[in-house]
């Protein structure tokens, strides 16, 4: 019997999320890769500071949110 790492299905969900963002609700290629490793480490430590790894609905859309308005700030 093997056990899935909870990091591994963690970012194999935001994976299939970005995925799903891109492809079904914008509908547009999705940017280059390094934008996606830089949403899944602000991702990664928004999750790290509440210690909380779940994937639940709306969350990751508000994170998307906050990350672009972040990208603003650069």
């Amino acid at each position: 019997m093997s056990s899935i790492d909870p990091r591994d299905e963690f970012y194999s969900g935001l994976d299939d999320w970005w995925a799903q963002l891109w492809a079904l609700n914008i509908a547009t290629e999705p940017p280059n890769k390094n934008i996606k490793y830089k949403f899944f480490s602000f991702v990664s430590d928004r999750c790290q500071e509440v210690d909380d790894w779940r994937m639940k609905d709306g969350d990751m859309e508000g994170l998307f949110s906050e990350f672009v308005e972040d990208l603003g700030t650069w």
